[in-house]
């Protein structure tokens, strides 16, 4: 499976294009609905996330006054490249990170605990990269996200 655009399919956005390939092979999805999504695809998306947050408060008194934002990335060999940048660009916005390192040799993990220190981050490390079993590694993502 994989997230390419499908030439003669006219919509847009990746996950499209993977749920429909999903689809044709027979491949059954599931999406966990029981707590709103706020899906940022651009910058632009970020004007809605504050109306996004205040159309789903739970209410005073509740056990969380909004939904939890948790980052969930997969990473190999970032540190030199915009790691950095893009972690200093959102950590006003997350709750928590569930990072995967799939197999960097470089300090990507070391810069993702300095940039979002305060935040509670867990980071699975791969010692070999999983990338060329995406599958493999997205379900890992999503299960380690989960916990």
């Amino acid at each position: 499976m994989n997230f390419n655009r499908i030439e003669n399919l006219s919509f847009w956005g990746e996950d499209r294009h993977f749920c429909i390939r999903a689809a044709a092979l027979g491949i059954s999805m599931y999406v966990d609905t029981h707590l709103p999504a706020y899906h940022i695809y651009r910058d632009s998306d970020l004007e809605g996330a504050m109306e996004f947050l205040d159309r789903t408060d739970m209410g005073e008194g509740s056990e969380a006054s909004r939904p939890k934002l948790t980052l969930n990335m997969v990473m190999k060999n970032e540190s030199e490249r915009y790691l950095r940048k893009v972690l200093e660009e959102i950590r006003d916005y997350i709750d928590e990170a569930v990072i995967i390192d799939d197999g960097s040799t470089d300090n990507s993990a070391e810069v993702c605990l300095e940039v979002l220190k305060g935040i509670p981050v867990r980071i699975i490390r791969n010692d070999i990269s999983k990338f060329s079993n995406e599958f493999e590694l997205r379900k890992m993502q999503w299960t380690e996200t989960v916990k």
